[in-house]
């Protein structure tokens, strides 16, 4: 499996946890949108792109590794994933980070955000939150 499909598993409210294949390259387009129970995602190594929304609305969604290898992520991908305590960044990684974690609070002190490195942020990214 090298690419999960748009919206394959959107509104699977069952889901609690997945691993995704290690030799997973793409994550489509709505893929995982509104799993409102989803709480960890192991992302594999082999990862390079995922698309838009493919994570909005997870809202028990805990903690995010991007490994690496990723290349890109699109706009909105964990968009209202309030549940979010722990972000990992790899340093190489070059994606607009404002955009990408859309409405999550991560100022708060019982929030411990790791970030390895980001190469830019934008003005003001954060000071609503």
């Amino acid at each position: 499996l090298k690419s999960i499909g748009m919206g394959a598993f959107s509104s699977c409210i069952s889901l609690q946890s997945i691993i995704l294949p290690d030799l997973l390259e793409n994550i489509g387009f709505y893929a995982f949108q509104n799993c409102i129970t989803l709480q960890h995602v192991y992302l594999p190594n082999s990862l390079l792109y995922v698309k838009y929304y493919a994570f909005r609305y997870c809202s028990s969604l805990q903690s995010i590794l991007i490994p690496k290898t990723v290349k890109n992520i699109d706009q909105s991908v964990f968009q209202d994933c309030y549940s979010i305590q722990n972000i990992s960044i790899p340093k190489i990684f070059k994606s607009d980070i404002a955009m990408i974690f859309e409405n999550i609070s991560v100022c708060g002190s019982n929030n411990p955000y790791r970030v390895d490195a980001i190469m830019f942020v934008k003005s003001n990214v954060f000071s609503s939150y």
